[in-house]
């Protein structure tokens, strides 16, 4: 795998904090065991892209097993209220065979 990427868009004036969170073991794993990054996105379409090298590893270093995601997922945070975010095709981007 390359990277995971996606696009979001955001309708509100003021930026907000968009979460992408991917788990690869059952049971909602605590923060620290999960991989989980947050970004600030604006008004408009945002492109999301995320390494796979950065991917390979929870918030508290321990390296993911990406052959037994069981949960992924994106949310905001903060107190801004909104009624709506949109979110693209989510591709994971493979390396070329050599």
């Amino acid at each position: 795998m390359k990277q995971l990427t996606t696009d979001v868009y955001w309708p509100g004036p003021e930026s907000a904090v968009l979460v992408v969170r991917v788990d690869d073991r059952p049971g909602n794993p605590p923060y620290w065991d999960r991989f989980q990054r947050e970004m600030n996105i604006t008004q408009g379409w945002n492109r999301i892209w995320i390494p796979a090298a950065e991917l390979a590893a929870t918030s508290g270093g321990r390296p993911m097993n990406l052959q037994r995601i069981s949960l992924w997922g994106v949310f905001l945070v903060g107190t801004e209220s909104f009624d709506y975010v949109l979110l693209g095709p989510v591709e994971l981007e493979l390396e070329p065979e050599r």
